[in-house]
């Protein structure tokens, strides 16, 4: 009863109003890193979330589209990429207000234009093409080091120490250090790859012929929410996964409320892997 309320709600929902909220509560907890615009972005952002007329003005977002600008452009090249997307997801709430047509054009044209630049790229430079990319960053990303030791075996650990030595040899105390690697490594690190650049070719393709493909019209929020699932639950950079669904939420079509229950349903369970897994179940282990 209650699950059908819900759908009911977000069926009679403003869908531009919840996205903008939602990002908003994005900006809050997973903005800007640097203090000085940092603050002022969260200000803005918890005002717009108190007193909703805001979130319905240019000015708002053209303000924090600026503050925004301030920092990320002159990083481009360095800042993480979904501090950039976020960016150009600002101005799309500010040139769309009071047309979630518009909104869900820029949405999908958003998800289609990052998903198949980040396919080409890793197509085109052959580090992700080879397992070279995912088989380092399994050995030395302690964000994957559970992941690591569950799937190929990697001891505890072994992240921590490689990560040390990355870091001696970067700041020339080491000239050179030879990694510690497990045996299995290789074919989770190839099966990864070649899985993430075929759901982002699907993702990519599917949102932006979905108004022409009838079909892909029908899989690319599957996709969307398969590709969330499965890649923000081991690498948890929580934010990047809150902005794409957000976006997903946006495109949904106003008369499939399952669609957008689902997306929240799944911005939500995200919190639930900041959880140390790891660690919890180790010590369940252990008792």
């Amino acid at each position: 009863m209650r699950s059908t309320n819900l759908v009911r709600l977000l069926a009679r929902s403003d869908q531009g109003e919840v996205a903008a909220k939602l990002t908003l509560l994005l900006m809050v907890l997973y903005g800007l890193t640097v203090w000085q615009l940092e603050i002022p972005t969260i200000v803005l952002a918890a005002m717009g979330l108190a007193f909703p007329g805001l979130i319905r003005r240019r000015l708002f977002w053209g303000v924090l589209t600026i503050l925004q600008a301030v920092v990320v452009l002159p990083l481009c090249y360095t800042v993480d990429n979904h501090k950039l997307l976020l960016f150009y997801w600002t101005v799309a709430l500010a040139v769309s207000l009071g047309s979630e047509e518009v909104l869900a054009l820029n949405a999908r044209l958003l998800i289609g234009l990052c998903f198949g630049l980040a396919a080409f790229w890793k197509l085109y430079t052959g580090e992700y093409v080879n397992g070279a990319f995912l088989h380092y960053t399994l050995l030395v990303d302690g964000r994957f080091s559970y992941f690591a030791n569950v799937v190929a075996g990697v001891p505890v650990g072994t992240a921590s120490e490689n990560s040390q030595l990355v870091a001696a040899v970067a700041n020339g105390l080491l000239d050179k250090a030879v990694l510690s690697d497990a045996p299995n490594i290789r074919p989770v690190a190839m099966a990864l790859s070649y899985w993430t650049i075929a759901i982002e070719c699907l993702v990519s393709v599917s949102f932006m012929l979905a108004e022409r493909v009838a079909i892909l019209g029908q899989v690319r929020n599957a996709a969307l929410l398969l590709f969330v699932a499965s890649t923000y639950s081991v690498a948890t950079v929580i934010g990047f996964a809150w902005l794409l669904l957000i976006m997903g939420f946006a495109q949904t079509k106003s008369d499939r409320p399952n669609q957008k229950l689902l997306y929240l349903g799944v911005f939500l369970l995200m919190q639930m892997f900041r959880m140390p897994w790891s660690d919890l179940l180790s010590g369940m282990a252990l008792t």
